[in-house]
């Protein structure tokens, strides 16, 4: 089995930022990984990707692993990934896409973002807002 086809997650490499950049605002940084859950055998999905079919759709998308209580697997009710803030404070967010074929957004009611960099890339921030 080829290795991108491995239904795991190794780890996340962070390069941090040189003493007295601008982000020493930041109270607490973290790692947010966006991924796919597919229920079928890799092996088989490899195969028929060789075949000229691809797979774009997924079972389900998780959040740092969690598939949260839209997609209840187990039968047991298990909690999605909550990530506590403080208000007033300034959190970065290092969101990564995992995904196979998949593209995820990320927005959270009632805050809003700065993009700060783009594909481990600095690029000119803009802010977003959080619409209803």
């Amino acid at each position: 089995m080829e290795m991108w086809l491995e239904p795991s997650y190794k780890a996340t490499v962070v390069c941090r930022f040189r003493h007295g950049a601008v982000v020493e605002t930041v109270f607490q940084s973290t790692a947010v990984l966006q991924g796919d859950w597919w229920e079928m055998d890799l092996a088989k999905m490899e195969m028929d990707f060789i075949d000229g079919f691809i797979y774009d759709t997924p079972s389900a998308s998780t959040l740092n692993g969690m598939l949260g209580d839209l997609f209840n697997c187990s039968g047991v009710v298990e909690d999605g990934y909550v990530l506590d803030m403080e208000p007033g404070k300034t959190y970065l967010l290092r969101v990564i896409n995992a995904a196979l074929f998949s593209e995820y957004y990320l927005k959270i009611a009632g805050h809003k973002f700065t993009v700060v960099a783009a594909d481990d890339n600095y690029i000119l921030p803009y802010s977003t807002e959080w619409e209803r």
